[in-house]
């Protein structure tokens, strides 16, 4: 499926390329691309798609220049109930049949079997924030629904973003609307979208080959093994998700069509707060803008500030996953941040710390709650705590040499892109046989690494 998709990316990249040189309507042809890209899973979610965009855009004109509490609160619940319906009718079902059990026998509730559809976290929360900003009197609402519904479908990053903004992407398809040629050097576009499959098909998909098979048998294994597969989902899942998010870009790019920055080298980062500054980056800033200000941010004296980081993230939690270990996850991360806050306030000039040792905390902090965000279920975290008590029992399950090859690869790349080279190494710096040998290298390096089977982007799932 992923090689498909692969292939399915270089496609439409050749028929929009040609599209940039011609006076067609390309509006129209990127808004049926990006049906056909999401039908093409399941072709009945198309109209699902097609009702949050609709919803979102007369709701939005009718909330413009008049203040309507009611009608906004309508717009918001018809725009989050295909989410809760789709992705937490079985785990809310849960929670109440729990509860129930608390008092007498456990209620049986039987949810509806559906299938989620992919992405719709994303497209979702884009709609939320385009009403939002509208109500707020940020933004005016958009006046072509043709343009709106590529700023919702826009195929390159619908399935799993970033979390663009109207006010960021509606002034750029307005400019791909209009018929002119669009000036847009290719070298960056190519540059990103190798990058990020260098990224996928390379490191993450390596990785999860050791990971999948110690997640899979976490009673029978070592914690030393344990530990060893949490570090390379933290590695995997930032190849994983970086990667498809600069696949993306270099996709959009193209096309003219910028979209946002969603990673930062955020395993760098000296501290909790700064390293959801540095990760999916859009959605952070989403649940800051939304959920953390609205609920009154850091105006409300300290207690309330601490109550507001726990909320935020908790509910970032859940929008990650509908299950018990994402709820946990997200209360880890809103503990993490209210512990540096207080730290930041209270005791940073009295107990400064070295920024490495900042560095390797946060690192370990976050690759800690990675283990909680991949665990399949509650007994996960048991069998954590249970084997870190007995470390040695357990069988030993060694990785690959290739992956532990690549793993110091990846972090060396990673290393010297952000601290020395920047952009010297890619398409754009390089001139003449150089930029051919680097893509033969990419090409190589694919060949070589590449994992006998695909693995389906993580945040697919989201």
């Amino acid at each position: 499926m992923l090689f498909t998709s692969y292939i399915f990316y270089l496609l439409l990249f050749g028929l929009l390329l040609a599209l940039r040189y011609t006076r067609l309507p390309r509006l129209a042809l990127v808004n049926a691309a990006s049906l056909i890209f999401y039908g093409a899973w399941n072709p009945a979610y198309c109209l699902l798609l097609v009702f949050v965009i609709l919803t979102a855009y007369y709701s939005a004109r009718l909330l413009a220049g008049g203040s309507r509490r009611g009608l906004l609160a309508v717009s918001l619940g018809a725009l989050l109930l295909p989410l809760l319906f789709f992705k937490y009718q079985e785990f809310l079902l849960g929670v109440v049949s729990d509860l129930a059990s608390l008092w007498g026998p456990r209620p049986a509730f039987s949810a509806l079997d559906v299938v989620l559809p992919v992405g719709i976290s994303f497209y979702s929360f884009q709609a939320l924030s385009y009403v939002a900003d509208v109500y707020r009197g940020e933004l005016p609402p958009c006046r072509r629904l043709s343009q709106f519904f590529l700023y919702i479908s826009f195929f390159p990053q619908l399935i799993a973003g970033p979390i663009e903004r109207a006010g960021h992407i509606l002034p750029q398809v307005a400019r791909l609307a209009r018929r002119e040629r669009l000036p847009v050097d290719l070298l960056p576009a190519c540059d990103l979208f190798l990058r990020g499959l260098v990224k996928k098909a390379v490191f993450a998909d390596s990785f999860a080959r050791y990971v999948d098979l110690v997640f899979a048998r976490l009673d029978e294994v070592s914690f030393p093994c344990i530990l060893a597969a949490t570090g390379f989902f933290t590695l995997q899942i930032y190849c994983d998700f970086s990667g498809y998010t600069d696949m993306a870009r270099g996709l959009a790019r193209a096309l003219g069509v910028e979209l946002s920055i969603n990673f930062d080298y955020p395993y760098l980062a000296r501290n909790i707060a700064q390293f959801w500054r540095r990760w999916h980056v859009t959605l952070s800033t989403w649940f800051r803008d939304y959920v953390y200000i609205p609920l009154g941010g850091s105006r409300r004296g300290e207690a309330r500030t601490y109550l507001n980081l726990m909320l935020t993230m908790l509910l970032c939690g859940l929008w990650h996953g509908a299950a018990y270990t994402f709820v946990i996850w997200g209360a880890y991360h809103g503990l993490l941040l209210a512990v540096h806050r207080f730290y930041a306030l209270r005791l940073a000039r009295r107990l400064p710390l070295p920024r490495l040792l900042c560095g390797v905390l946060t690192l370990a902090a976050v690759s800690l709650g990675w283990f909680v965000f991949r665990a399949r279920d509650l007994s996960d975290l048991v069998l954590f705590v249970h084997k870190a008590l007995d470390w040695r029992e357990g069988l030993r399950l060694g990785a690959a040499t290739s992956q532990w090859f690549l793993a110091v690869v990846f972090v060396a790349w990673q290393g010297l892109e952000a601290l020395w080279w920047k952009r010297r190494w890619s398409l754009v710096e390089l001139a003449g046989w150089r930029r051919v040998a680097f893509a033969c290298a990419v090409g190589l390096f694919l060949f070589l690494f590449k994992p006998a089977s695909d693995v389906v982007f993580i945040y697919f799932q989201f």
